[in-house]
């Protein structure tokens, strides 16, 4: 992915590109490659385009069963429920509230949980002791489909 868009800003030389946050490591990653590879394009972080019930847009819903669709805006609601907590729960580890959102997926058997993690928004390695900004991330599958979704909290 980086290859492709650093080809891109070699042919188009643009002085601005947008990406969505749906993916927040792709975005890190463009940012990281365009800082050391001195393309000069100010990298645009665009917030996650949702549904009306909140899953992140993405041409992997259309993979969804009925079932799996209705069941999907349960990892966004998660993932709210674990910004909350880390806002307002002086004092939680990481590895707790990883824990708590992990339980709220858990909740619905058509969710098989690949991660959920808190990150460093820069490094995006985990974190040990809570300290904001962090990006609390999750993947999960639904039947044969993985959704991503993050949140980041300031």
């Amino acid at each position: 992915m980086a290859t492709i868009v650093a080809k891109l800003f070699n042919i188009v030389r643009p002085t601005r590109a947008y990406f969505g946050m749906k993916d927040f490591q792709q975005v890190r990653v463009i940012e990281r490659m365009n800082e050391d590879l001195n393309f000069g394009v100010k990298v645009v972080r665009c917030p996650t385009v949702r549904e009306a019930d909140g899953l992140a847009l993405s041409s992997r819903n259309a993979y969804l069963s009925r079932e799996e669709r209705t069941a999907a805006p349960l990892l966004h609601q998660a993932l709210q429920r674990g910004a909350k907590l880390l806002r307002s729960t002086p004092g939680i580890s990481p590895r707790a509230l990883c824990r708590k959102v992990q339980s709220v997926l858990e909740s619905n058997p058509h969710f098989k949980i690949d991660y959920v993690e808190l990150v460093s928004p820069e490094t995006l390695q985990r974190i040990g002791t809570i300290r904001r900004p962090a990006l609390l991330a999750a993947a999960v599958f639904l039947g044969k489909t993985r959704l991503i979704d993050n949140i980041l909290v300031s």
